[in-house]
């Protein structure tokens, strides 16, 4: 089965990357510009792969759902192409299904497997953005500043973002710098920061996107209003890091506990085979699994709502 599925990706690639060759043969003839034998076009491996994805998983990527996932990865700052993702979820499906069943030989597990395999990207997806989230709250109060500085030396709005996204630091540089690209290609500036803080989804960005629209919109003192405003998102995010210090062993806990039934039977079904047989092979034994299953989530779920304090 893996041969065959290793087999149709190679047929797609191939017919892709002629598909992508005839494209530009055809768009040279209409630009009447034709193409040398020493000015061949040699497309990269990433553009077949990349256009092949795309033709495979148009069922699936298409509409408001390829725009939300795309979304999804900006915030998390990953590079990638919706369809290219969920052509990564449809390969971890596929590979974790196979696996499973070849060590269990159970159609109903194999399905758990798959689901899982096809769950686990886009649970790495929010881990990124997660992390990015936090990373841009810690630079905020920071870059703020250096936006109130470039307004304190005469700078106008527009200058002073073209300063912070030249000397900022990453990731939160590269979205100011997207919004002065933008603006530069025509679309208008308040459009651009309220494209970014929809992109960004953070609390912090937007107020500071509501005291720059409100400045563009009527004026009014920016600077004092930067300065207050790193002051507080500078004590928001001192108090959140102090909150995760004193919930980290309780979420930590949760975690293992979670985990340690998952990984105890991952271990017996390698040690001792034969010892968890009869808890797949009778009606009790799928009882008590789907029981234990049960429990499990709602305890996750008591200790996540526990340890999940918002401000």
């Amino acid at each position: 089965m893996l041969g065959w599925i290793i087999l149709i990706i190679v047929i797609v690639l191939a017919l892709s990357y002629l598909r992508i060759r005839q494209n530009l043969l055809e768009e040279a003839d209409r630009s009447n510009q034709p193409l040398g034998e020493g000015e061949n076009y040699h497309p990269s491996f990433r553009a077949i792969l990349s256009a092949g994805l795309a033709r495979v998983t148009h069922p699936l990527a298409r509409g408001t759902r390829k725009n939300r996932l795309q979304l999804e990865l900006n915030r998390a700052g990953i590079n990638l192409k919706s369809h290219e993702f969920i052509a990564i979820q449809l390969f971890s499906f596929i590979i974790i299904e196979i696996l499973v069943y070849r060590r269990f030989n159970n159609y109903f597990l194999a399905g758990i497997g798959a689901l899982l395999g096809y769950l686990v990207p886009m649970l790495y997806v929010r881990r990124r953005q997660y992390k990015r989230s936090q990373q841009m709250d810690l630079q905020l109060p920071d870059i703020i500043r250096l936006l109130s500085s470039g307004i304190k030396a005469g700078y106008s709005v527009p200058q002073a973002l073209v300063s912070v996204a030249e000397n900022g630091r990453q990731p939160l540089a590269s979205e100011f710098a997207r919004i002065m690209k933008e603006n530069s290609l025509g679309v208008n500036l308040d459009l651009a920061i309220s494209r970014t803080n929809e992109r960004l989804n953070s609390q912090d960005f937007d107020m500071l996107v509501v005291l720059l629209l409100l400045h563009l919109e009527s004026g009014g003192n920016l600077v004092l209003g930067l300065d207050n405003l790193a002051e507080t998102i500078r004590d928001r995010v001192k108090l959140q890091r102090e909150i995760r210090i004193l919930t980290a062993q309780a979420k930590g806990s949760g975690y293992i506990i979670t985990a340690l039934p998952f990984a105890a039977v991952a271990l017996l079904s390698f040690v001792s085979p034969h010892f968890e047989q009869p808890m797949f092979e009778t009606t009790f034994g799928w009882e008590l699994l789907g029981l234990g299953l049960v429990m499990i989530i709602i305890g996750y779920l008591i200790m996540r709502r526990i340890t999940d304090i918002s401000l």
